[in-house]
């Protein structure tokens, strides 16, 4: 009986080492093949680390390591699309897979035998080749934008975002393509102390000259609330409002232009994003000669960064800083806009009405309402579209200066 007992035991216990050993094994076979699948799409890398918390840089990397883009869905019609291009980024490299993605290998290989000059020259024609490739690669540009805003929701709402957003707006991160990698870029906005009030400057404190004299520019938490909820879809924060916001401290234009209700206001400007790209081209075709923010004319020969208008604000001048006060959207109260409201050369009052009415409510610069603004405002009289002269060799396909970016981070990476 005794036996029989030790004898059963040793059953069970051979059993459950069995039944472990099995489990072992099919974790290691699931980690393989995980291994595997995993190795066809990018590695993660990270640049500027040290200029965020450890505890924000530590969550962000336990996000990113969850991704698995086997099971990745992109929630888009071009799903499969990415996918190759994410696999073809590991074989081919980054620029070649966005040019096969595209559909202009071919042309790209044209343009890579011809000397930089040459080259250069070619694709700033019309030539229906060249204006072919353009449409293709600024389509494809605009995908993979959508995709990299995927990749960033992904990790923005992935478990512990809580975690994430106690950060936000004061650290963040952008993600780009570099060679055969992702790339999470590290960024941050830096608050300070000024008069016993809350300011914010990016990175390094922006620049900015009037009369002659060169000051310093700081935003109020005021300010900073606003700008946050301008580039936020109707208040909803994603990874697309969180890059915009820091590419409008990388990209911004300004300029101290008007003077109303007693005050100087500072106008800015933002490089043209996708959701208005159509309405700014008709623009800029239409009107060759669109003086600058510098006041440069730009000829059709030249170079040219198109810039919109999306922010005003009064400002505020103490000793060697100019303070921006707040962020207000063009058509609002005393916005050059604002005038159009009560101008009697326009003949459309119901469609005046409109406009004037959208501006008590909440409205970002990313929502169709926006974009149907922008073009009434510049329609009746306050131009909201800026070009001027390229202060560097700009990206000549013309997309976004993805390619740019990309040997910028390349550099830090090497």
């Amino acid at each position: 009986m005794i036996g029989g007992q030790g004898y059963q035991g040793g059953t069970i216990v051979n059993r459950t080492k069995l039944q472990k050993k099995k489990e072992r094994e099919e974790r290691l076979r699931k980690q393989r093949h995980f291994e595997s699948v995993r190795n066809l799409y990018p590695q993660f890398c990270f640049v500027n680390e040290h200029i965020c918390d450890p505890d924000y840089v530590s969550i962000v990397k336990n996000a990113v390591k969850d991704i698995n883009f086997q099971t990745f869905k992109f929630h888009d019609s071009h799903d499969s699309v990415y996918h190759e291009f994410l696999k073809n980024i590991v074989k081919y490299g980054f620029k070649l897979a966005f040019f096969m993605a595209a559909g202009v290998t071919e042309f790209a290989h044209k343009i890579s035998r011809m000397d930089v000059r040459s080259g250069t020259k070619y694709l700033m024609s019309e030539d229906p080749e060249v204006v072919e490739f353009n449409k293709r690669a600024s389509n494809f540009a605009s995908q993979h934008e959508n995709l990299l805003i995927a990749i960033g929701d992904n990790i923005l709402f992935s478990k512990g975002k809580e975690g994430l957003f106690k950060y936000w707006p004061n650290q963040g991160f952008r993600i780009c393509f570099v060679d055969d990698r992702i790339c999470f870029v590290f960024q941050r906005i830096h608050k300070t102390q000024h008069n016993n009030n809350t300011c914010y400057h990016y990175m390094v404190p922006n620049k900015i000259k009037w009369n002659n004299k060169e000051y310093e520019m700081y935003f109020t938490h005021h300010a900073m609330q606003r700008i946050i909820q301008r580039f936020s879809n109707r208040g909803k924060s994603s990874y697309c409002s969180f890059i915009l916001l820091y590419e409008f401290f990388n990209n911004m234009r300004h300029k101290i232009a008007f003077h109303a209700g007693g005050r100087q206001f500072v106008q800015f400007y933002f490089p043209v994003f996708s959701k208005l790209l159509p309405t700014v081209k008709k623009i800029v075709e239409s009107e060759k000669d669109l003086c600058s923010i510098h006041g440069h004319i730009v000829e059709d020969t030249e170079k040219r960064d198109v810039y919109v208008k999306c922010f005003s604000s009064p400002l505020d001048v103490d000793k060697n800083i100019i303070t921006i006060i707040t962020a207000l959207l063009p058509g609002y109260h005393p916005t050059p806009e604002s005038h159009t409201f009560t101008s009697p050369g326009i003949k459309n009052m119901k469609e005046k009405d409109r406009f004037r009415h959208l501006y008590f409510s909440e409205v970002d610069i990313t929502s169709d309402d926006y974009v149907d603004a922008f073009q009434f405002f510049h329609n009746n009289g306050v131009s909201q579209v800026f070009v001027e002269k390229s202060s560097k060799e700009t990206n000549p396909f013309r997309i976004r200066n993805f390619f740019d970016h990309e040997k910028m981070i390349y550099d830090k990476l090497n």
